[in-house]
């Protein structure tokens, strides 16, 4: 069909709250994307525009997002890790399971843009202050209502390599809640992923093994972050206080 489409669910929409898009008639086809599942469904299969959170785009767009086919299998794309100022790697190549490019939130409504949209990049600007720190990326933010730990980096404190199991919040008023000091057993199991033989990545085995022996030893620490956005549109990062205690106690079998 020619000319100018409108498509969408009501209110449902891509990653940001973004309205339902205009599509053209050009030579890339129109799919639904189902946010929730990371799928998409071509026009004119049973499922498009179906869905109870989804819209139209181009499947150019779709495969970008890192969506997939129903039933096609999961694939990661590898992802470019942060390097120092001097060219040094300080970021795992599989520090993200979910690939280089993945839908990391969605929002429908005014609240759910600060729940949402304002946490999941809060998530990802604590990673990136943790790495500008210099310490090393173990595991990626992979969005702000995903359960579980919200980054996982590494440094030398004192000489010893730690752990930093990385919890992430986000306030528009200053107020926080009171940090944790102790770490859920599944945080544990995902730490364990991410220092993992086949997975932590560095490019120095030296370093790898420093890392790995820090997590047997239960030199792992979680840690909250408390994130602010200031009114010069730069980033405020703070770890909450008191700090949280270091855990001794030995890690679960993996």
């Amino acid at each position: 069909a020619g000319g100018m489409r409108l498509l969408g669910a009501g209110d449902d929409a891509m990653p940001g709250g973004n309205p339902p898009l205009m599509l053209g008639s050009g030579s890339d086809p129109v799919v639904w994307a189902n946010w929730r599942s990371g799928v998409y469904h071509p026009e004119g299969t049973q499922w498009f525009g179906r869905t109870q959170v989804g819209s139209a785009i181009p499947e150019s767009w779709a495969v970008d997002y890192g969506l997939r086919l129903p039933f096609a299998p999961r694939t990661t794309r590898p992802i470019v890790p942060y390097r120092s100022p001097s060219g040094v790697q300080m970021e795992s190549l599989g520090a993200s399971p979910r690939g280089a490019v993945f839908v990391s939130a969605s929002a429908q409504t005014g609240r759910s843009m600060i729940t949402a949209i304002g946490a999941d990049v809060a998530e990802s600007n604590s990673y990136l202050w943790a790495l500008g720190r210099g310490e090393y990326g173990l595991s990626r933010a992979a969005g702000a209502n995903r359960i579980g730990a919200d980054s996982i980096t590494a440094a030398r404190v004192d000489g010893r390599m730690t752990i930093f199991v990385n919890d992430a919040k986000y306030s528009t008023t200053g107020a926080y809640p009171v940090a944790e000091s102790a770490m859920p057993k599944s945080w544990w199991r995902e730490t364990w992923s991410a220092v993992s033989s086949g997975r932590l990545n560095l490019g120095d085995a030296a370093l790898e093994a420093e890392i790995r022996e820090a997590f047997f030893a239960g030199r792992v620490q979680i840690r909250q972050l408390n994130v602010a956005n200031l009114a010069d549109g730069n980033v405020s990062v703070t770890v909450a206080q008191p700090p949280s205690r270091v855990l001794v106690t030995p890690p679960p079998s993996p």
